[in-house]
């Protein structure tokens, strides 16, 4: 029996030293990634301020449309206003709009809701007549990532 309790009184010690051994070297770890050091910028913001924001990487919340053209298109109310710009994705265009329009087409709805990071890119800086599928937009935000409110 005293060897019982001897047992057990050395393992309860190793197991109480074992726990608090190196807690105060163990800080948890912030999760920090890119996506929360991207600054967002309201669209209406970024409408006024072109210039301002041009080839710089932002997150805004916008309406993603399809329209009659066969083209995208990005815009929001801005008081009378409702400014637009033509939608592009960095990587594989194809598959990104398709799967945009596939959850269109599942929502029932030409239009959506979306967070989008990217960056806004103006025709005159690359030498462009315009963005769009009858260059009619002066400017293009390029999505890098995307998700549907």
């Amino acid at each position: 029996m005293k060897r019982w309790k001897l047992v057990s009184s050395l393992l309860s010690a190793f197991i109480l030293a074992a726990s608090t051994m190196g807690q105060d070297s163990v800080q948890p770890k912030t999760l920090e990634s890119n996506e929360t050091k991207i600054p967002v910028v309201e669209f209406c913001d970024l409408m006024a301020d072109k210039e301002r924001y041009v080839g710089k990487l932002i997150r805004t919340t916008v309406v993603a449309e399809y329209l009659i053209t066969m083209e995208y298109v990005l815009h929001t109310k801005c008081g009378e206003k409702k400014p637009r710009v033509s939608l592009g994705f960095k990587d594989d265009i194809e598959s990104q709009t398709e799967a945009l329009g596939s959850e269109m087409y599942r929502q029932r709805n030409h239009s959506l809701t979306i967070t989008a990071t990217g960056v806004l890119q103006s025709a005159k800086a690359k030498g462009l007549a315009g963005f769009g599928h009858y260059q009619w937009s002066k400017f293009q935000f390029e999505i890098y990532s995307y998700s549907v409110q």
